[in-house]
């Protein structure tokens, strides 16, 4: 496939322009081809994730987290360094942040959300799932409240069986739970709005202290999963699509034990 086509394509399917983000969405770092051989997809663009894409034989890396966010100004220290890996490995680099989380077919929250569903055994409550979580001034994430609830047990293990360790809060005393909102990564800030809401459960991957101190106090249930654990979905979910729309060769580049 033609670089210039892909790049078209992503821009338009995860519609990166109209979102208010601080990360510079689209293309982020240029190489020498023309035609794409291997799509990588990763979470976060660091120096070990272009060691290790190269390793994999990728030349367009996809991820959530790129490098540029609107107050670069230099290229020196661990800039330099990150931008110097991507160059040296002919990687060109594509980042999709908030328009990645929003995205309702591919978007990290959305499938999380239907990953935690067929876990669940409640893949056919999935016209259940509607809009949540105010971001920006968009709203990124998604909420389901169930037609009958889940114990909650059957919760917690689906949650630890789509990859997910989950620090719990406020859990304790409920047997069951009739609701839930995803918004993922560093999305403390929705917890009270999960709270004012009315879900019984949170999902987020990390959260400030103030926040989970706020949240307690409330009495609001919620999951911490991990900023990299809960951000995994969306872009495999957009390495899946490539994948089934172009035939393109797709790898996921795992980068959780690089990131410890």
């Amino acid at each position: 496939m033609k670089k210039s086509e892909l790049i078209r394509y992503l821009d338009e399917y995860l519609d990166i322009r109209w979102i208010k983000d601080d990360s510079k969405n689209g293309l982020q770092i240029d190489n020498d081809r023309n035609d794409v051989v291997r799509v990588g997809v990763a979470v976060d663009a660091a120096s070990y994730t272009a060691d290790m894409a190269r390793d994999l034989g990728v030349d367009f890396l996809f991820v959530h987290h790129g490098m540029f966010w609107g107050h670069e100004s230099v290229l020196t220290g661990l800039h330099y360094r990150r931008v110097r890996s991507f160059l040296d490995a002919g990687i060109a680099l594509y980042a999709c942040h908030l328009p990645l989380d929003r995205h309702p077919e591919s978007g990290n929250n959305i499938a999380l959300m239907r990953a935690l569903l067929i876990a669940l055994g409640r893949e056919d409550e999935s016209a259940n799932i509607e809009p949540f979580g105010q971001y920006y001034g968009s709203v990124i994430g998604f909420g389901i409240k169930f037609s009958r609830p889940v114990t909650t047990d059957a919760f917690v293990e689906a949650i630890m069986e789509i990859g997910i360790v989950p620090d719990l809060y406020n859990f304790e005393g409920k047997e069951t739970i009739g609701s839930v909102s995803v918004v993922t990564g560093g999305a403390g800030s929705q917890i009270l709005e999960a709270h004012d809401e009315w879900y019984d459960a949170y999902i987020t991957g990390e959260a400030v202290h103030y926040q989970i101190i706020s949240a307690r106090e409330a009495g609001q249930a919620f999951v911490l999963g991990g900023h990299y654990e809960t951000e995994t979905f969306g872009p495999i979910a957009v390495g899946e699509h490539l994948r089934e729309r172009f035939g393109l060769d797709v790898v996921y580049v795992d980068t959780s034990s690089s990131a410890e």
